[in-house]
Parts: C-alpha cells; sequence; structure tokens
C-alpha cells in the first residue's frame, strides 16, 4: 500500500482530457500496454509503456524518458490526477512517477533537475545539426533549463552557506560543463538559456567568494559517463 492506505483498484484504461503537447490541446490515453495522445489538430503520440525509463511530475506537468533517449512532455494534468497516474504507471509500466514540488530547494531536487537536463543535452547533441528532430529536442532542454534556473535563482535569494552546501563541487561543474559543451542550434538566441547561464555565473561568483569553487574535474565511477565524455572533449580541445 501506500501513504499507508489501503491499495485501491487501477483501472486498465486511462482517458484524461485538455491534456497539452506544445501548446496543443488533446487527450491523454494510457492502457496496460501503451500510452499516448492525441491532439484536436489530429496529431498523435503512441508509445510502449515498457519503453518508460523514468516519469517526472510538476505542478500537472509529466516528463517521460523513454529508454531510447526520448522525452516527452505533458502539460495541463490537475493535481487529482497524480495518484491515478502514479498508481497505473507503478501498476503496468514499473515505473514509479516522481514530484518535484516548487519551492522545494533540496540535494535531491537538485540532483533531479541537473540529471534532466544532461540527458536531454545528450539528446540534442544526437541530433543531426538543423534537423526538427534537434529543434525538439532543444525546446525540451530549454524546459529542463528552465528547471535549473528557478533552482538557481531560488539559491541565489535564499542563505549564502545552505548555497554552498548544495552547490560547492560536483553540481556547480557539472552544470557548467554541460553549458560549455552541448551543441545547439538556436538555445543560445534564447532567453530561457541566456538566464541559466547567467544564474550558474552568478552562483560561481559567490562561491569564488566563499572560496568554495576551486578548479573542478569530474571523478571518474562518481559522474556518468556522459560528463566523462563531456570532460574528455573539453580536453582535447
Amino acid at each position: 500500500c501506500r501513504h499507508g492506505l489501503a491499495v485501491m483498484a487501477c483501472p486498465q484504461t486511462l482517458v484524461i482530457p485538455a491534456v497539452y503537447v506544445d501548446g496543443c490541446s488533446g487527450q491523454f490515453r494510457a492502457n496496460t500496454d501503451r500510452f499516448g495522445w492525441k491532439g484536436w489538430d489530429g496529431s498523435v503520440i503512441e508509445e510502449d509503456g515498457l519503453a518508460v525509463k523514468a516519469v517526472q511530475w510538476r505542478d500537472g506537468k509529466i516528463r517521460i524518458l523513454l529508454t531510447g533517449g526520448d522525452l516527452l512532455a505533458f502539460d495541463g494534468f490537475d493535481p487529482d490526477h497524480f495518484d491515478t497516474l502514479w498508481l497505473h504507471f507503478r501498476t503496468y509500466y514499473k515505473v514509479v512517477i516522481k514530484r518535484v514540488k516548487k519551492g522545494t530547494l533540496t540535494g535531491e531536487a537538485v540532483d533531479d533537475a541537473w540529471g534532466w537536463l544532461e540527458e536531454q543535452a545528450d539528446l540534442v547533441d544526437a541530433a543531426p545539426a538543423g534537423s526538427a528532430m534537434k529543434k525538439a529536442r532543444e525546446l525540451d532542454l530549454l524546459g529542463c533549463a528552465d528547471d535549473c534556473r528557478r533552482l538557481l535563482q531560488e539559491a541565489l535569494a535564499g542563505d549564502k552557506a545552505t548555497l554552498g552546501e548544495l552547490f560547492a563541487g560536483d553540481r556547480i561543474g557539472c552544470l557548467r560543463l554541460v553549458l560549455d559543451t552541448v551543441r545547439t542550434d538556436h538555445c543560445d538566441t534564447e532567453e530561457r538559456w541566456r538566464q541559466l547561464r547567467e544564474a550558474c555565473a552568478a552562483v560561481e561568483d559567490l562561491l569564488q567568494g566563499l572560496g568554495a569553487c576551486p578548479p573542478w574535474k569530474p571523478k571518474e565511477g562518481v559522474q556518468s559517463e556522459s560528463i566523462m565524455k563531456r570532460h574528455a572533449l573539453v580536453g582535447a580541445r
């Protein structure tokens, strides 16, 4: 059971209206094997439920990372939909939806946001330059960037000791590495990307003032393979 409550029956089919993808309204649908979305403009998304790698919920929006690397975003869910979706994904797709709350500045929240940014940056790098795929993936990257920017700005507005504890070392080093190495077509002209870079630089400046921002390099076996590859790329330049 969950939260100490009796386990409720899990419906085999979900149909949730007024869910948005890229600003278009449609229906979110899920059964025991597959999930997807059908827009009122005729566009369709359909995926295998067992291809879900991770799911994140924040304020009525879910991001679904697939094992093949694609990242899907659905917006417009009501708060009451969380438990229904949580139970469905856990029961049929064997994945637990992770809830991220605004105003929750914790190490876990930072690591989660950084992880999604890193995953999406890898997808952007893998897409051909100038392609529609790269453009779509960059839009998802900007959404991840906005989450990271919010956490940095929240830290900047708070206690500087807490900022030092949260961001010194690996966290700010990994973020800077991703920002400096991801290959985008259009992000540099986007306001959300600029704001994230500015917030990252502001945190680095404060850490320097605290004496908590020495030269950094990732540690083998601690950081992800993606971060190690990005560091090697910088070293080869």
